[in-house]
């Protein structure tokens, strides 16, 4: 297995955005420290918060580091930290146990998305072709925990979050957010994606022992990121949710929903379960008031039983915070994601939850949609393909004029549309009428080059530079596949360049 060094992911996860030697009592000789200080003077530094057991994080016990040196003779005794770093933070304690100021709000920067897999089961390198498929980046770093996996995604130029501009970025970064955690479950099997873990909060910290992978050279730019982003939503019709705030004059929307009362009667709330705890549900039903606009009074006493009747109240002063912050204005209701975490933890699951009042998805029905034909036929046409080919037998060899006949379409549009898709390739081996047709989704060739990488070595690599000679796969397609080769074999793809141009022949060639 092959050994990564932990400060250089955690470098890499916090965006660089740490001092590098501790204010007092740092190791560093006086000379690199009057240097350092040359070098960054009138640079603002960030922070991060950490855990040293998952029981700390649990009860919300986490403490501030704000340089490298400190990481680094630290991270072997720490569980947990926040990738993106923090503009303040401060105790609330004198023994310095409990650390405030980790809210998006106080966030300084988003350099990393991060996502957490439960499960063991999972296949790592599903997300390399998930690059491919949903046109994602490939992950930065991939972290084993106990129950599964952590899964990282950076970017080149960090998301800078200012009160000038109105946190503007924020908006943007967990807008991008919410698209890869839906494009991931896309490409993962029901359950695994964790939809309560906010892509900026804490994970576990990267060791010795829990790196699995990491290539800093696969952060993406930041423009990309946001083109991706705004791509997804339009191909997939993404609905957007409004909140309606009622007024005077009309029925309180949510705290007359079955999912306010639901929750308001639930006593068996608990601390500890990150979005999901009785702090999240006291939060949210007081959005709900505010957003119905029940005056400040009325919700606190009705929030104030609510509280009361938990078999593990919270205490009055984090109680009377919490309304407090949800009427403060800086959110306009109750979090759709909010309510459907905290109604699957806690409420009775035969209860649907999937339509809320207050609410609303502009999506046109099916049958309004535009497809163009060219659409229709890819999508026929890679249908066809996986009912006749898979990862052991990529390509499917027929003449175009029995498979446009089969798929019931003018050849002429099989060929336009193997001239347009991305998702299908196209290979002619030969002349005249001695030649072959071979046709194969792309998806597949990279599930082929991870079973040959599994089953036969030597012909991976020969497979991996059959495609590259042939030009089969883009630029960003051809690094994802020797990176996969790369990774299965965990040992560096030598000699590249000898191969670069041409190829060579083997038993796999196209």
């Amino acid at each position: 297995m092959k050994i990564y060094n932990p400060m250089d992911v955690i470098r890499a996860l916090t965006g660089n955005d740490l001092t590098e030697y501790k204010v007092n009592q740092s190791k560093a000789s006086l000379p690199t420290l009057a240097a350092n200080k040359s070098k960054n003077k009138g640079r603002k530094f960030g922070r991060i918060f950490v855990t040293r057991s998952k029981e700390q994080l649990l009860n919300k016990q986490s403490f501030i580091i704000t340089s490298y040196e400190t990481l680094s003779e630290q991270y072997n005794h720490l569980s947990h930290f926040t990738p993106n770093t923090y503009t303040y933070g401060t105790y609330r304690d004198p023994y310095k146990k409990h650390a405030i100021g980790f809210n998006n709000e106080n966030l300084k920067q988003v350099s990393t998305f991060g996502f957490d897999f439960d499960t063991k089961n999972l296949d790592l390198y599903t997300l390399f072709l998930a690059a491919v498929e949903k046109g994602l980046p490939a992950p930065t770093a991939i972290l084993e925990t106990p129950r599964g996996y952590n899964v990282f995604y950076t970017v080149k130029t960090p998301f800078f979050i200012t009160q000038k501009t109105d946190r503007k970025a924020l908006k943007v970064a967990e807008s991008i957010a919410k698209n890869l955690k839906s494009a991931l479950s896309e490409v993962l099997k029901p359950g695994i994606l964790d939809k309560s873990c906010t892509p900026f909060g804490f994970f576990r910290i990267p060791k010795e022992n829990n790196i699995v992978y990491f290539e800093e050279e696969n952060a993406i730019e930041t423009s990309e990121l946001i083109a991706w982003s705004i791509k997804y939503s339009k191909e997939n019709n993404k609905p957007r949710m409004r909140l309606i705030v009622s007024n005077q004059d009309t029925q309180p929307l949510h705290t007359h929903s079955n999912w306010y009362r639901d929750l308001l009667t639930s006593t068996h709330i608990t601390s500890g379960l990150h979005g999901r705890s009785r702090n999240n549900a006291l939060f949210t039903l007081a959005l709900a008031n505010y957003a119905d606009n029940i005056p400040f009074e009325q919700a606190f006493d009705e929030l104030d039983q609510f509280n009361s009747n938990l078999e593990q109240p919270l205490s009055y002063r984090e109680f009377k915070s919490t309304i407090k912050s949800a009427y403060a204005g800086k959110k306009l209701g109750p979090s759709r994601d909010y309510v459907e975490n905290l109604s699957a933890e806690w409420l009775d699951n035969t209860v649907s939850y999937t339509s809320f009042n207050g609410w609303y998805k502009h999506a046109k029905k099916r049958e309004e949609r535009v497809r163009s034909h060219y659409d229709e036929w890819e999508e026929d046409l890679i249908s066809f393909l996986e009912a006749r080919t898979g990862p052991q037998e990529p390509f499917f060899n027929e003449s175009l004029k029995n498979i446009a006949r089969l798929l019931q379409m003018p050849v002429s549009s099989l060929k336009e549309v193997l001239k347009r898709s991305k998702r299908v390739v196209k290979q002619v081996k030969g002349k005249g009428r001695a030649s072959k047709t071979f046709l194969a989704i792309k998806t597949n060739l990279f599930k082929h080059l991870l079973f040959l990488r599994k089953e036969k070595t030597n012909q991976a690599n020969e497979f991996f530079y059959a495609l590259k000679s042939h030009k089969v796969l883009n630029q960003k397609e051809e690094v994802i596949a020797a990176q996969l080769v790369d990774v299965y074999s965990k040992t560096k793809i030598r000699n590249y360049k000898r191969y670069a141009v041409g190829g060579r022949d083997g038993p796999i060639l196209i």
